[in-house]
């Protein structure tokens, strides 16, 4: 399957296209952790130029080999912020390593492939270097929300909880603070921005703490979120 148009928003996340629009009797359809192949992007913001900008001239000493090794993988559609890279021979002398990540959904076996044939194939390297990309570990919550709404509001269960998915980059119809490696993901921050979101939002509660990632991605085990009637 193909996307309809180019750009981020196009890059349906895993398991998002479960049903046809009319159902065929026989068929059954998904995507898989691996379905897409390379992601779309969208025009460069300014802010990602600033952040790219930066990348290349911001980075000093020895640490300059860094700063080229992310601009190749960033050509793949990969935020320069979403690129961490292990020095220190982790596999032995003359190895480092790249662990990369995207703004919404897993990263695809294929784009992995695509970009270390490029840098370890195409002769795109330093001399002698041995330096592969991998996605970034992931560690896995189970999460419980649990909201009230004020008085004669409609429901909001469904886009409540597209919300908090899109915090754990599981899609991009809303844009809150997303978690990220190397740094706390604050849960009073995604409570503020559930109640800027949604005006019928009275309360809201999460059964879990802030997270503190290391080289790591928080990412969702599961999620429940439950209305709790006023009275």
């Amino acid at each position: 399957a193909e996307a309809t148009d180019t750009g981020a928003a196009f890059n349906l996340p895993a398991h998002a296209y479960r049903f046809f629009i009319e159902q065929q009797d026989g068929i059954t359809v998904t995507n898989n952790d691996d379905w897409l192949i390379k992601p779309g992007s969208d025009d460069e913001s300014t802010e990602h130029y600033r952040l790219r900008i930066r990348n290349v001239f911001g980075t000093a000493a020895r640490w300059h080999i860094n700063a080229v090794y992310k601009q190749i993988i960033a050509s793949f559609a990969v935020p320069i912020d979403n690129i961490e890279i292990q020095n220190g021979a982790p596999r032995g002398p003359g190895t480092a390593n790249a662990y990369i990540y995207l703004d919404v959904g897993p990263v695809p076996s294929a784009l992995l492939s695509a970009i270390n044939q490029h840098i370890r194939s195409a002769g795109h390297h330093g001399l002698g270097d041995d330096f592969m990309v991998y996605a970034m570990a992931t560690t896995g919550f189970d999460i419980t929300a649990t909201y009230k709404l004020h008085p004669q509001s409609d429901s909001i269960q469904s886009e409540l909880t597209t919300f908090i998915q899109a915090a754990f980059r599981q899609n991009a119809a809303y844009a809150p603070t997303r978690v990220a490696h190397q740094t706390v993901f604050s849960i009073s921050q995604l409570i503020t921005e559930c109640h800027e979101q949604f005006s019928e939002l009275q309360s809201i509660k999460f059964d879990i703490d802030d997270i503190t990632a290391a080289n790591w991605l928080p990412v969702l085990t599961s999620l429940t979120v439950n209305e709790v009637a006023n009275g």
